[in-house]
């Protein structure tokens, strides 16, 4: 699931709408009605500085509620993963952070953000944000996972109910930063056919980290005995023609 926004730098006025991971082709992480002047910022807008090879690094902020810490197994896995993609060394910060509530709005996510985050893409170093919470997002129950920026996404990993929590941590980051990096068609249009019809910007394949049930509860029924927690071939070839230029997603 993502939150998408939109932002009009003269105002900075956000504008944020939720697509359900349950929604048709139409109703993608990309809004189709953006307003003149109005600049795209959500999941994917920041795909190809994270993947292009004129940025040295990626340096990943988590920033974790007390209680909702993410297992150092699960951030050894996804450094390693990210780093494989973007070609590029991965460096992960963790910080504890005071985050009250037990249901969290996308404004609630941006203002922990504002209020938390201390690293920013520059020059050779691209920025990646990550909260870890208690609780749930107010909009939906049952979310694991949420990309709601082009840089940012928030874990809620206590969803989770009945597989092994490092194995769904593993999983669901992968699976958020995919996002972030414009995977399944955020933006673009893949020659490898695979984007579930039922549910937009996702896998249909099983296998893949990318597939639609990884960032919720439904992991559980749809993927039985445990959940993919890496990119698979066609994910791979995507993000290495982004990379390329072969793939330019716009917005």
């Amino acid at each position: 699931m993502a939150l998408v926004a939109a932002v009009t730098c003269s105002s900075c006025v956000v504008r944020t709408e939720v697509r359900p991971d349950s929604g048709s082709q139409s109703g993608g992480l990309v809004p189709e009605d953006l307003p003149p002047g109005v600049r795209y910022v959500g999941p994917g807008a920041e795909a190809t500085t994270y993947l292009r090879g004129d940025v040295g690094r990626i340096v990943v902020e988590v920033d974790q509620a007390e209680g909702a810490e993410v297992s150092a197994e699960a951030l050894d896995h996804f450094q390693t993963v990210l780093g494989s993609v973007a070609d590029k060394p991965v460096e992960i910060e963790t910080s504890t952070i005071s985050a009250g509530g037990s249901a969290f709005s996308a404004e609630d996510l941006r203002g922990l953000e504002n209020e938390h985050r201390d690293t920013v893409t520059d020059g050779d170093t691209a920025s990646m944000y990550v909260l870890s919470l208690n609780g749930t997002l107010s909009d939906r129950q049952g979310i694991i996972g949420v990309a709601y920026g082009g840089s940012s996404f928030a874990l809620f990993l206590e969803q989770n109910r009945g597989l092994d929590s490092a194995a769904v941590e593993r999983a669901v980051l992968v699976h958020e930063a995919g996002h972030l990096l414009a995977l399944v068609n955020v933006g673009y249009e893949s020659p490898r056919d695979r984007e579930d019809p039922d549910h937009a910007n996702h896998s249909s394949n099983a296998d893949s980290v990318m597939h639609w049930a990884v960032e919720s509860v439904s992991i559980l029924d749809a993927l039985g005995g445990g959940p993919p927690d890496d990119f698979d071939d066609d994910d791979r070839a995507d993000l290495a023609d982004i990379a390329s230029g072969a793939i330019v997603p716009e917005f």
